[in-house]
């Protein structure tokens, strides 16, 4: 969880932050991934009501590269003090060791309509991958998308229906600032990455389905507009 800085049971450890439902068209889940220091995807630590049906979630990563100990604090026999210092623990005396910060800020802006939502996405910090994963409930096909392999597509900047029957989730992204999106090419940017608390075991808290990916290289702004439609019943 964000507060804790570990993974845990429970909600407060799903990545997801939106769903969105048009009968038999589902998006199952809506996450951000970031590649920042293995630290996994965004998990928002603040949540405002700016409006009746309008949130922010945000979230800042603050964390650092480690530098040689000063000369005078070094030992003959590299026998280190053991320090969990967040990330990983290592007998480095990483407390003694002078520090280069780095911060990398995610923002999400979510308007929500009554056919669906908008959002307003904020990355800033050093250029490091991410990617806005879409992950649909099987029984659809995203048109308008390019598939990847493996259950997974791409959309840079036109826009895609996952339709189900009559039932479709149509999603519109814009790019107001930044790099142009990552192509199909780009498959080391356009995938989820869970962080090392659950690949140094082998884990992961991926989701399944039909998983559609928007991403780049930050700092990025982008919008993101979806809308769920339904056939009007019968009179």
């Amino acid at each position: 969880m964000p507060e804790h800085r570990r993974i845990r049971s429970g909600l407060a450890c799903n990545p997801t932050f939106l769903r969105l439902f048009a009968g038999a068209a589902v998006l199952d889940a809506v996450r951000l991934s970031r590649v920042f220091f293995d630290l996994g995807p965004f998990r928002a630590a603040d949540m405002e009501q700016l409006a009746d049906n309008r949130y922010r979630l945000t979230q800042t990563l603050t964390t650092a590269y480690y530098q040689p100990l000063p000369k005078d604090l070094r030992r003959d026999d590299g026998a280190y003090r053991l320090v969990d210092e967040g990330r990983f623990s290592a007998a480095m005396a990483f407390p003694d060791r002078p520090q280069d910060e780095v911060s990398h800020a995610t923002r999400v802006e979510v308007d929500l309509r009554e056919d669906g939502a908008d959002l307003r996405i904020d990355i800033s910090g050093p250029p490091v991958p991410w990617a806005l994963e879409l992950t649909f409930r099987p029984g659809g096909v995203p048109e308008g998308a390019v598939p990847i392999g493996d259950g997974r597509w791409c959309l840079t900047t036109g826009p895609l229906t996952y339709r189900v029957g009559d039932d479709e989730i149509r999603v519109e992204a814009d790019v107001e600032a930044g790099e142009p999106l990552a192509g199909p090419d780009r498959s080391d940017v356009l995938r989820y990455d869970p962080g090392q608390d659950y690949t140094v075991v082998g884990g992961t808290d991926e989701t399944t389905g039909n998983r559609v990916y928007i991403g780049g290289l930050g700092p990025h702004t982008l919008t993101v507009a979806l809308r769920a439609r339904r056939p009007a019943p019968p009179v």
